[in-house]
């Protein structure tokens, strides 16, 4: 392999691995975000059922 073809490889690598992190970072992302959503319902959820419990307790 002579260097011209050893730097195109080096900046394909460089390439292909920036892609990967950047498509790594987006699905940590999304998977964040889903995450977030279902604590939150879970949250609201437990907080309906605290007021239900306390409207009930309260009759």
């Amino acid at each position: 392999m002579n260097l011209w073809e050893g730097l195109l490889f080096a900046i394909a690598a460089l390439v292909a691995v920036r892609v990967l992190v950047g498509m790594m970072r987006r699905r940590e992302e999304s998977i964040v975000q889903e995450v977030q959503a279902q604590v939150d319902a879970h949250i609201e959820r437990e907080k309906e059922a605290k007021k239900k419990k306390k409207r009930a307790v309260s009759r």
